[in-house]
């Protein structure tokens, strides 16, 4: 009687622990809002630097974090703030108008979804993204970028364009082997003051998508990816996101066909 009691004590504490782990993320995940900026814009070359003032003749803009020169690409969207006539307000720093150019997007096609684009010029230089649809109830996309570090970016669809606010650092490795319809290990590692991640899948979270230019290859299946998955992977990214985090943009100029064949050197 004893041995049962501790049984049914147990499984109670269970189904309570379970319960409140998915409440906790249905509250964590719910909260989250995606602002669309109200104007997207696209450089018109490779590389704008960017400049501290909106003066022809101001110094280049440096980054708050380690002082570098900032510059922007046309391979990528950015949020316009406030300008005087003539010039373009980037992140905080301006280029002028003849440099970058309004980007508006059409609606977005199911075939933008689930396959790689990206851009190349030389061996190093360049970067491919891929988005997804979850099965999350609160709608969220997820977007796997890689413009120098492999970055796993969380977001919505906002109209015609795709918002992007949480991130994390990550590499994947494939478990073939594992045929665990449940199996995503995650492991962190901090360095240089940043976290990676490691995120083993077993088969059943993999995908295989046309790769640019270069045939197909296996990556995450964004389809598996429910509430429960979406809190264990981003949950550190949510909590500790701030206004000095980045956003990333996506609309139908950088999901079309001048994106779609690429060939990484």
């Amino acid at each position: 009687m004893r041995h049962f009691a501790m049984k049914f004590l147990f499984t109670v504490f269970a189904l309570l622990t379970a319960i409140s782990t998915e409440s906790y993320a249905q509250n964590l995940l719910g909260e989250l809002t995606f602002e669309a900026p109200d104007k997207l814009c696209r450089p018109t070359a490779n590389v704008v630097w960017l400049k501290e003032a909106p003066r022809a003749k101001a110094p280049r803009y440096k980054a708050e974090q380690g002082g570098e020169d900032v510059w922007v690409t046309k391979h990528k969207l950015y949020a316009v703030g406030s300008a005087p006539a003539g010039w373009w307000n980037i992140d905080g720093g301006y280029c002028m108008a003849k440099q970058a150019r309004l980007s508006v997007g059409k609606p977005l096609t199911d075939d933008m979804f689930n396959r790689f684009f990206g851009w190349c010029e030389g061996y190093d230089d360049g970067g491919e993204w891929i988005v997804g649809r979850t099965t999350s109830t609160h709608g969220f996309v997820v977007c796997y970028e890689n413009s120098g570090l492999n970055s796993l970016w969380l977001g919505k669809q906002e109209g015609n364009v795709l918002v992007f606010k949480y991130r994390i650092f990550c590499s994947f490795n494939i478990d073939e082997g594992n045929s665990n319809p449940n199996y995503i290990n995650l492991h962190t590692e901090d360095r240089d003051g940043m976290t990676m991640y490691e995120i083993t899948i077993g088969k059943n979270f993999v995908q295989e998508v046309t790769w640019g230019g270069m045939g197909t290859t296996k990556t995450l299946n964004f389809s598996k990816l429910n509430d429960k998955v979406i809190e264990y992977l981003f949950k550190k990214a949510i909590e500790e996101w701030s206004w000095r985090d980045s956003y990333f943009y996506l609309n139908s100029e950088l999901l079309s066909g001048a994106y779609a064949n690429y060939q990484l050197g």
